[in-house]
């Protein structure tokens, strides 16, 4: 009968494990997102970025977590997009790149999410 290895010892034994999968992540995020950068807002980002009042202020909190009905059905009921997209608003206005940037990072923190709550290669 074959020894199932110890996982703390296998984690010693391949110490490069963590970053390489960290690189493979935010490659592969990166190679999947390079072209969007220079991609204009499409279908629902009209109303819900350049028809939307309630980004253009991050000093007003309650508006911007409570953007009501009639600015577009996207942001309606999702105070935490509507944020995210006045933080975008204030780093670079209507120009997409920060919008794209942020998206990009979501995507990447989640991968990193996923492979840690799978244990390997984080545990060690």
């Amino acid at each position: 009968m074959t020894k199932t290895p110890d996982r703390k010892a296998l984690a010693r034994e391949t110490p490069l494990a963590a970053p390489l999968c960290l690189l493979l992540i935010i490659s592969a995020a990166l190679a999947a997102y390079h072209n969007t950068f220079p991609a204009p807002f499409l279908f629902d980002d009209t109303p819900a970025i350049l028809d939307n009042p309630t980004i253009r202020h991050l000093g007003d909190l309650k508006e911007v977590l409570l953007p009501g009905e009639g600015y577009g059905i996207t942001v309606s009921g999702r105070p935490m997009l509507n944020l995210s997209l006045a933080l975008c608003y204030a780093m670079s206005g209507t120009h997409v790149w920060s919008y794209h940037a942020l998206n990009l990072l979501i995507h990447i923190l989640a991968g990193l999410t996923c492979s840690a709550s799978c244990g390997e290669p984080w545990d060690g």
